[in-house]
């Protein structure tokens, strides 16, 4: 979750779930291409 610190997207909640991407695009870094997302049961 550092990414959102760094430049890069923050994380989602959204219905339940908390949705982020795999990496973040700043500092010349590739962005990251998996998005991920956790729920709680």
């Amino acid at each position: 979750m550092a990414g959102a610190i760094a430049g890069g997207t923050a994380p989602i909640a959204w219905k339940g779930m908390l949705f982020s991407n795999s990496g973040y695009g700043g500092l010349g870094k590739m962005p990251g291409n998996v998005l991920l997302a956790w729920s709680v049961k």
